[in-house]
């Protein structure tokens, strides 16, 4: 989680096009199972998410200088971040092929929330 909390601007980059490159069709299946999974623990996820709710905000952002690119980064990383949380709080239930590919945006070497 702490590691989520301090991504880079360079980090962010890369796990959004990670989560660009997605083909939607087969995230949709697992997002779906993941949500089936969180009802039992629902309140971790909710606080999970509060602890990491701005950590898709590049720094160009945050300072105030707004560009289509880094808007588009921040919405795939925010993204990627929740489904990311999906699947570390439904790990127990979920599929191997569904955990994933809700953390395959996660590069190995940002732990954050798991790599593949």
């Amino acid at each position: 989680m702490q590691r989520v909390q301090s991504l880079t601007d360079e980090e962010r980059r890369v796990v959004a096009e990670r989560r660009g490159g997605i083909d939607e069709a087969r995230r949709e299946k697992a997002l779906r199972a993941g949500a089936e999974a969180l009802p039992p623990h629902a309140e971790l996820y909710v606080r999970a998410r509060a602890r990491v709710a701005a950590a898709h905000l590049p720094t160009r952002l945050v300072d105030g200088e707004p560009d289509r690119d880094w808007v588009e980064i921040s919405r795939l990383v925010q993204l990627a971040i929740d489904e990311g949380l999906v699947a570390v709080v439904g790990s127990g239930t979920l599929h191997p092929n569904h955990l994933r590919e809700l953390i395959a945006p996660w590069p190995a070497e940002l732990d954050g929330l798991g790599g593949a």
